[in-house]
């Protein structure tokens, strides 16, 4: 099992600072976990490397879209 350094991420979207919310992940990607924004409805892929994410790039999908992506509400 992989543990992350654990750290608060703000979102990067100009006037938020959002601190972002892991989301599940229905499916195993190796090294890549999602957070998300509830506040301004953003999704970020991150890409993990030895236990810390070295980049953060944001997904196409919204925040409210990939909640909706799995079976059970997850929050």
């Amino acid at each position: 099992m992989m543990v992350l350094d654990e750290q608060f991420l703000r979102c990067g979207n100009e006037g938020c600072g959002e601190i972002l919310k892991r989301l599940p992940s229905p499916y195993f990607e190796l090294g890549v976990c999602y957070y998300g924004c509830p506040r301004c409805n953003l999704v970020f892929k991150a890409k993990i490397e030895n236990n810390a994410i070295s980049a953060l790039e944001k997904d196409e999908r919204t925040y409210e879209k990939y909640m909706l992506e799995h079976p059970k509400n997850w929050e």
